[in-house]
């Protein structure tokens, strides 16, 4: 009777600890794409103003653009600890044709020597990418069932949506743990990544610079009206050579960015965001790309307000407001003259659901630049503040709305008018800053290549925007 109570306890102790089944692979993604053209004959042109990396997005995006995400439950036990894959590979490219080469290489051409080379690199402006690629535990009891991940992930990324503006996005390849539980105050997370090579002038291989990226954040505090409070303190942290003049810069420099942020949920069927954002040094960007040769007088702050109103199924809308501050950025090291400028951008996409299945919607926004310097380093010569009005007109057809809101109810198929205006100065920052490397159609022709010294333009066009 002991035996027989013994194997049945055995194998009770066995069917609990054994791993559920795998469950099939789940696919996520995201794409958008389209077509356009200009009032001046030629492709679609994006505005935005120099030398903001985002825009205002609604008729105004010049690119193709896909994610696939590849999920898969690799053990899952009883207990609830589950080890999980995710893999993610993305897809950039201007849609010059039918079809386009994932190398980013349309044709070979003969020189004049009869040897077969590449017409142009990049020549359609393709870029073809593994963004995530990384394994997590979750539930790990003997951390309270935190998780723990390892490889390359996007990371607490926070953006506003019709800018498509990650402000808050540590991203990259690294290891972390996240979700541990502070007992009613919120949740920490701890992250460290690492970027390393591709800095240009003075660092020569990917061994000679690493600069490490820790994260540090608490998330989900409770705060008064139902809100909830995030802090966080990211570094940058170099470590290497710069062989140009052979100083070694291994913990020569700590740069730090702290981001506070509000979240108020459920306000007018929305949400409201709310963060401030400072940073020094290397990290001053504010982005997880460091810039290595920023010193530790470059500084950097802004603002980002952003409000989703859904007060019911016929009407929805975005409001959005970033403000920044940036002195002794983007400099150039030959002339030691670098870049202070401030900038401000506004804007609101309302949404009104005329019908079932169809929804017109609109975009206003404003993006304003001055410079704090009398030269910034790229000829620009004066303190002028450019600005940029860019209104968009886009009727719409899209599902019903769905559990989450109509202002994010996906997919949509697309008709856009876009109609830009800017002034004298802002126009001598786009010649200037030659800003179509960010906004350029897929020929490679921006605003102010197309526009030359006028001061407006339309393009139209047709896109598809979905996520699943």
């Amino acid at each position: 009777m002991n035996a027989r109570k013994t194997l049945v306890g055995i194998l009770a102790a066995a069917i609990a600890f054994t791993a559920v089944p795998a469950q099939a692979v789940e696919l996520h993604g995201y794409l958008r794409s389209g077509i356009g053209g200009n009032d001046k004959s030629g492709n679609q042109v994006c505005f935005a103003t120099a030398p903001l990396s985002y825009k205002f997005r609604l008729g105004n995006e010049c690119e193709t653009y896909g994610e696939l995400e590849f999920s898969q439950v690799l053990y899952k036990d009883r207990s609830g600890v589950q080890f999980s894959y995710v893999g993610m590979l993305a897809y950039k490219t201007g849609g010059m044709r039918d079809a386009e080469y994932l190398n980013g290489v349309d044709k070979w051409i003969p020189d004049n020597d009869g040897n077969w080379f590449p017409a142009a690199r990049r020549i359609s402006g393709t870029d073809f990418l593994l963004r995530q690629n990384y394994v997590e535990a979750k539930g790990i009891p003997f951390l309270g069932g935190a998780s723990v991940w390892a490889g390359s992930r996007y990371y607490h990324r926070n953006d506003v949506h019709i800018l498509d503006f990650y402000y808050w996005d540590p991203s990259g390849p690294g290891v972390g743990v996240d979700e541990i539980d502070l007992g009613g105050f919120g949740k920490l997370a701890v992250a460290v990544f690492q970027s390393k090579g591709g800095w240009g002038t003075g660092y020569t291989g990917s061994d000679k610079l690493s600069v490490w990226r820790p994260d540090i954040r608490v998330y989900g505090i409770p705060f008064f009206g139902g809100g909830s409070l995030e802090v966080g303190v990211d570094l940058n942290i170099l470590s290497g050579k710069n062989s140009a003049v052979g100083t070694d810069t291994k913990s020569q420099q700590v740069s730090p960015m702290f981001t506070v942020q509000h979240v108020q949920s459920g306000l007018l069927g929305g949400f409201n965001k709310l963060a401030f954002q400072w940073g020094q040094g290397t990290i001053a960007p504010l982005s997880r790309m460091p810039e290595p040769q920023l010193t530790d007088s470059a500084k950097h702050w802004r603002i980002v307000e952003q409000l989703v109103a859904q007060p019911n199924d016929r009407f929805s809308g975005m409001l959005a407001v970033v403000y920044e501050d940036s002195s002794q950025q983007f400099g150039d090291n030959n002339t030691g003259i670098y870049e202070s400028f401030r900038s401000l951008s506004a804007g609101v996409r309302p949404v009104w659901n005329v019908m079932d299945y169809f929804k017109l919607q609109a975009e206003i926004g404003y993006q304003g630049f001055k410079p704090k310097n009398v030269d910034t380093g790229r000829g620009i010569p004066n303190k002028d503040r450019g600005d940029l009005w860019k209104f968009t007109i886009a009727p719409t057809i899209a599902p019903l709305p769905s559990p989450g809101g109509s202002f994010f109810t996906r997919p949509e198929l697309r008709l856009f008018a876009t109609y830009a205006m800017w002034n004298k100065a802002e126009a001598n920052y786009l010649q200037n800053y030659n800003s179509v490397v960010f906004f350029a159609g897929p020929n490679g022709n921006g605003p102010a290549s197309v526009y030359g010294d006028q001061r407006h333009g339309l393009t139209f066009g047709a896109q598809v925007e979905t996520w699943f």
